[in-house]
Parts: C-alpha cells; structure tokens; sequence
C-alpha cells in the first residue's frame, strides 16, 4: 500500500511530466508557427541605396515570398538619438508587415555626419526616392509607402513626410506617417528640458543634448532657420500624409506635449490625424506590444 507521501509524491512527478510535455508542445506549437510566418517573407539584406560623404547606406528589404503587383510599402526609420542604433531595430515589424502582403524596408543613416541635420534628413529622403524608382522592381506601388519612425527616427519621418509639395507617388511624398515618440518641435523639446539657449546636460537633459547636438551645436538663438527647418511641426501643411502619433503620457525622453502641439497644428491644416496616448514611461519601441496593433490597423485604413 503506498504511504500518502507517496501518492503526493507521483502526483507531483505526474504532474511535472505533463508540465514537460506541454511545454515542449507549445515550443514546437511557436516553432512551426515562426517557420511559417518565415516561409512567407523574403529578405534582402544590406542593400546599397544612397551614398552619403562617401560611406554607402544600406537598407533591409522584407516582402512576400509570393510578391504581387502594386503592393504597399513601408519604410521603417530606427531612433537612437540621431547617433545611435540600427535599422535591425524594426526587423521583427517589418516581417510581420511583409506577412501580411507589403514590402517593409527598414533604413540605416550616417550617425557621424559633420552635419546630422543636413545628412540623415537627406538620407531618408533618398530612401523614400530609391524605392520609388525601383518601385517596379521590387512590386510596389509608389503612391502607397508610408513611413515609420521610432523617436530620433520619428522626427527624421515626420520630417521628411510633412517637407515639400505633390501627392503621394511624386518624389519623397508619402501616403501616411506614423511616429513613436518622435520629437515634432525640437526648440520646445530642449525648452521642456529647460536648456533652450544654454548648454543642456548629457546627464539630466540627455533628449534636449542630443538634439543640439543633431543641430551641430548651434542653439535656437543663433539658428531659428535650421532648428525650424528640422522641426516637423513647421512645415506641416494641408497637402501632408494621414499622420498617427503615439507617445506614453509620461515618459521622459520625449514629452507628450510634443505629440500634443504636432496633432493640434496638423489638425488646424485639416490633415487627417490620429493619436495614442500609452499610460506609463515606456518610450517609442519599448511600448511596442501596445503600439504596433494600432499602428498596422491604421497603415491598412490609410495606405
């Protein structure tokens, strides 16, 4: 006759067994389900799409393994604080995206420039012309890209999608925008630190630093034009993409307020603007699991 220790003692082994099993039936189970999702998707790693003071940049392309004519496409532009980061940053949304029937190009851009503000806007606009010349190529149609930024690459998209005129499929003009905790007015952002005409701290300014640093050091006072000719917010006009802004209600690097002047004067130009305000201080990719079904459920109504 088996002792009660005894019983507790094959219910725990059972139960352990069965605990074994099934996790190495969900293993299998999210193995199966990423070789698939892998299956449908082709990537095209370290394309050369511009050269910028000499150094190439290159570019990661996924898209279905069954391409189709006229698909739509996104170009997804990493943040880092316009010095840092990697266009691997957007790989896992850039698949999903290619899963669902678009081609997904996630960028690199010079993080070392002598002039930040001249080269990496420059760059993104090249990106956004390189797939609009190769659209044919590559089954894309180029009246339907949207652009996709994450913080410092938030401003660099909003930037690009909200310069120049022409409807989109004309040379560097976008269907939609999405930015994550994109800085959209960078003389505000450097006055929320509390630094706009001074030397911020790279230790308790550090998004305000970065951002003087992007603008070569030369401060609003002695350079309204570029500082306002790298804000967003000041070239947005009626001719603009379908924009949606997100940003955490309290994060620190990028203040909400930032989201919130950037949807007030799309709004007043009468460009179609949508929002997500994230409970928290999670910042741009780390909120990503909150995020990104609203931003592919507004890239499929837009795009």
């Amino acid at each position: 006759m088996s002792t009660d220790s005894e019983v507790v003692k094959n219910r725990r082994l059972r139960h352990r067994s069965l605990a074994v099993v099934l996790l190495l039936v969900s293993t299998f189970a999210l193995a199966a389900q990423s070789a698939s999702a892998a299956s449908t998707v082709k990537v095209r790693t370290g394309v050369q799409y511009t050269v910028d003071g000499g150094a190439p940049q290159y570019l990661d392309m996924y898209s279905p393994a069954k391409p189709m004519a006229k698909m739509r496409a996104a170009i997804f532009v990493h943040g880092g604080g316009w010095t840092g980061g990697t266009r691997t940053e957007w790989a896992q949304d850039a698949q999903a995206l290619a899963a669902a029937g678009w081609v997904a190009v996630t960028i690199d851009y010079p993080l070392n420039a002598p002039a930040l503000y001249v080269s990496e806007p420059q760059d993104v606009r090249a990106a956004v012309g390189w797939l609009q010349h190769n659209a044919r190529t590559y089954g894309v149609d180029p009246a339907r890209i949207a652009l996709i930024g994450s913080s410092a690459g938030g401003q660099l998209a909003a930037l690009q999608a909200t310069t120049g005129t022409g409807a989109p499929g004309t040379t560097g003009r976008v269907k939609a925008l999405v930015s994550w905790s994109g800085p959209m007015d960078l003389a505000l952002l450097t006055s929320e630190f509390g630094c706009l005409n001074q030397q911020c701290s790279y230790s308790t300014q550090w998004s305000a630093a970065m951002a003087q640093y992007f603008e070569g050091g030369c401060l609003p006072a002695s350079c309204p034009d570029r500082w306002a000719a790298t804000s967003p917010i000041d070239q947005v006009d009626a001719g603009d993409p379908a924009t949606l802004l997100v940003n955490s209600s309290d994060e620190v690097q990028v203040p909400v307020e930032q989201l919130q002047v950037m949807q007030q004067r799309l709004s007043a130009a009468g460009v179609p603007v949508t929002t997500q305000v994230i409970p928290g201080t999670l910042h741009a990719t780390a909120y990503n699991s909150t995020a990104w079904p609203t931003t592919l459920a507004f890239l499929q109504a837009t795009v």
